[in-house]
């Protein structure tokens, strides 16, 4: 007699991965690197959490109840998102002869192409290589999307990642995510000009001549890469260009 199989698990891969995406966010928005939660969530392994940010169709609840608590939420808070269509992420092509901005749209850029003008005013003197829609965005004109490619961001922004930018303003940088631009080879990891580090700004002090001094650090969400570290004086040879939001895709 033949065993009966087991009938597939079902598994929606576009809900789990948005779900895992938004637990990501939210544990970032709370000030809180994998490390950490690891530490103060005593039941909760790297791992699972890994799992639980990767969209692992496994996870136990269980798993999702002590992750909320160690960042002080709701388990229900972890499940308050909207799962996103092809339709509101997809790339809509840039029309050469219709060239207005189309209703609930960004600029998308290609910022490797647009990496000579790469600043707010230049960038809105020349075409966009397409559109990203986006309901609900109010002041559209302040953002755009790129691709961002690199997994120094990893988990919170996947290489390869459709993400939502939104054009530097001015005000405090610390301990937000920038897309910074430099004029010489900035990022090791993919010999670009451009990356997405989190800023962050310290004060050191010089043990020879007992004199302070300004670092900064431009911090890799992947702990295994290293910060990028530029003394004060260095910072006239990068600009903050963009602060992210969110990963579209």
């Amino acid at each position: 007699m033949s065993k009966k199989e087991k009938p597939a698990r079902y598994k929606n891969e576009k809900f789990l991965k948005a779900l895992g995406r938004h637990c990501q966010q939210l544990r970032i928005k709370k000030g809180y690197t994998i490390d950490r939660l690891y530490r103060e969530g005593d039941q909760l392994s790297t791992s699972a959490i890994h799992r639980l940010e990767n969209g692992a169709a496994d996870t136990q609840i269980s798993v999702f109840y002590r992750y909320a608590q160690v960042l002080g939420l709701e388990l229900q808070d972890l499940f308050k998102f909207e799962v996103p269509t092809e339709k509101s992420k997809k790339i809509l092509p840039f029309d050469e002869d219709n060239p207005e901005r189309p209703k609930s749209c960004v600029p998308y850029y290609d910022i490797h192409v647009a990496a000579g003008a790469f600043d707010q005013q230049k960038l809105n003197q020349q075409d966009p290589s397409g559109w990203v829609k986006i309901e609900n965005l109010r002041n559209q004109t302040e953002y755009f999307a790129t691709h961002v490619k690199g997994r120094s961001m990893e988990p919170a922004i996947p290489s390869g990642s459709l993400c939502l930018f939104r054009f530097y303003q001015g005000g405090t940088r610390q301990n937000k995510i920038f897309l910074v631009k430099s004029r010489g080879v900035l990022d090791p990891e993919t010999n670009e000009s451009f990356v997405v580090k989190k800023y962050k700004r310290l004060s050191t002090v010089e043990d020879d001549e007992n004199r302070s001094k300004v670092v900064v650090h431009l911090l890799s969400e992947n702990t295994t890469y290293p910060p990028i570290v530029l003394m004060a004086s260095d910072e006239t040879q990068i600009e903050v260009m963009a602060e992210f939001i969110e990963v579209l895709e």
